[in-house]
């Protein structure tokens, strides 16, 4: 009976066997691929390229990642505390409002400029908190399909404009500590930045040499050959003259 069962499930182990050599055959080709890959880039660029490019893109990530996580939950925060004081501005302004209008001890007049004066102030105070933040809360906090200030995309843009001091105001950090770890992000990745961009000049410097050389080596000699200028043909046509007329009208040994 162990026999049979042995037997019965080796084609299972067989099979298992052959998935996973074939699968480890793959990684070892598309590994071996990819040496073979980074061993002619190193040769004919240099590797140290392909590494400072990638360091650049793997900080900006984790820039996006570090400014996502400060700012994104205080966004939300702050969108629930503004929502609440235009609230309770609005509940204010209608209890004022019903107050004045049930009132018997004034006139209609002053009904209504009591009711305006409300109003104005009310509006102000809605002015003043709506102005500490970019577009309207209750569209925000009313609908999650409307895109916020802080993701995941717009902390790696802010990312890039700190290293790149590009100084772009649209987005900024409010929290305490999404401004020091904006100085000390900026701090390191100012000069990171200086290097690739230096290493890049040099690749595209001489990536333009090679190409100005083989302009010269290839292009200029067959041109030299194929096409010849009005002024390059005019030169060589009076030389051929010259030297005719040299030839034809040279005196003879017999005439000296």
């Amino acid at each position: 009976m162990p026999n049979a069962l042995i037997n019965s499930r080796s084609p299972n182990n067989t099979n298992f066997l052959q998935f996973f050599k074939a699968f480890v055959l793959k990684i070892f080709i598309v590994n071996t691929r990819v040496i073979h890959w980074l061993a002619y880039y190193h040769h004919k660029f240099g590797i140290r390229h392909l590494i400072l490019l990638t360091v650049i893109i793997l900080y900006t990530v984790f820039g996006g990642l570090m400014f996502n996580a400060l700012e994104n939950g205080h966004e939300k925060d702050e969108i629930k505390i503004i929502k609440r004081i235009m609230q309770e501005t609005l509940r204010n302004l209608s209890l004022e409002v019903i107050r004045i209008s049930e009132s018997t001890d004034i006139e209609e007049q002053m009904k209504f400029q009591n009711v305006f004066f409300v109003i104005e102030k009310s509006y102000k105070t809605l002015l003043t908190v709506e102005g500490k933040y970019i577009g309207d809360t209750y569209r925000k906090s009313d609908d999650n399909s409307l895109q916020e200030i802080w993701d995941f995309q717009s902390a790696v843009f802010y990312s890039m404009t700190l290293y790149a001091a590009i100084g772009f105001g649209g987005i900024s950090c409010s929290t305490t500590w999404g401004k020091i770890a904006s100085i000390i992000y900026t701090a390191f990745g100012i000069p990171l930045t200086i290097v690739v961009l230096a290493d890049i000049a040099n690749l595209l410097l001489n990536s333009f040499t090679r190409i100005y050389n083989y302009f010269l080596n290839v292009y200029i000699p067959f041109r030299s050959l194929v096409y010849v200028s009005p002024c390059s043909f005019a030169i060589l046509c009076s030389l051929s003259a010259t030297q005719s007329m040299s030839i034809f009208h040279a005196p003879s040994k017999n005439n000296i």
